[in-house]
């Protein structure tokens, strides 16, 4: 300590020289922790946004294969549809061929 006193008295004077001294190493010691915690902030930041990018990679993952499921029961409801007009068809046919009125085949009669 007595060696940065000596340095700032050649630069202020003896009067103040202790005062920039003791002054230099208090904003020394702030200065460090300042960037200690700017540095530790930025590490949570970081460690924070590859914890969103992996979420969202595992979003995007769930909802592919959401819609592969989607796909699926969209592709069994279209069959049975299809299978349901294709009977309803049958039945109008045969009441056309019978004589008799298709609505009563569509709401019964």
């Amino acid at each position: 300590m007595g060696f940065l006193i000596s340095l700032a008295a050649k630069a202020v004077g003896e009067r103040f020289a202790p005062l920039l001294a003791y002054g230099l190493i208090i904003l020394a010691i702030v200065g460090a922790v300042l960037w200690l915690r700017a540095d530790a902030y930025h590490d949570g930041e970081r460690a924070t946004d590859a914890k969103w990018v992996a979420a969202g990679k595992k979003l995007e993952a769930q909802a592919k294969a959401a819609a592969g499921k989607a796909d699926d029961a969209s592709v069994k409801r279209v069959e049975q549809n299809n299978a349901k007009v294709a009977q309803e068809k049958e039945k109008l046919d045969e009441a056309e061929a019978a004589g008799s009125s298709p609505l009563d085949v569509l709401f019964g009669g």
